[in-house]
């Protein structure tokens, strides 16, 4: 054994582990975007991802990456990078009103329940709030 492998055969890769993690952290366990609405799939499975307040565009590897890239935090529906007061509610949406105002929620699942919104700063805290 050299190097945590059997000889003849390479370590495993960093590049490729990181590439995975990102992959995983960016989606659920069920395949969808971890945070997203079902409506919002098409948007955040794009290939270059539309900040939502148009202002630029990003790879889509970038979301979910833990890094605030728009500035209205759209790119993270599933991390609690962003600040919450940077998740004003679009024209046309649903408003869901907290204590500290209108803001976007993180979307739970909840497979065989009711899916709820729950806020950013629940987002892995440890506790499962969406079970």
């Amino acid at each position: 054994v050299k190097n945590g492998s059997q000889i003849g055969q390479d370590p495993p890769k960093k590049g490729m582990i990181l590439c995975w993690w990102l992959l995983l952290a960016s989606h659920g366990c069920n395949g969808r975007i971890r945070g997203s609405q079902p409506n919002e799939e098409t948007m955040y499975r794009a290939r270059d991802f539309q900040c939502r307040d148009g202002t630029r565009s990003i790879p889509g590897a970038r979301v979910n990456d833990d890094f605030c890239d728009c500035p209205d935090g759209s790119d993270e529906p599933g991390t609690s990078a962003c600040s919450i007061s940077r998740f004003l509610i679009q024209p046309g949406e649903e408003e869901i009103t907290g204590k500290h105002g209108s803001m976007a929620k993180f979307y739970c699942v909840n497979e065989g329940y009711t899916p709820r919104h729950i806020d950013l700063s629940m987002v892995d805290d440890g506790y499962c709030d969406c079970c």
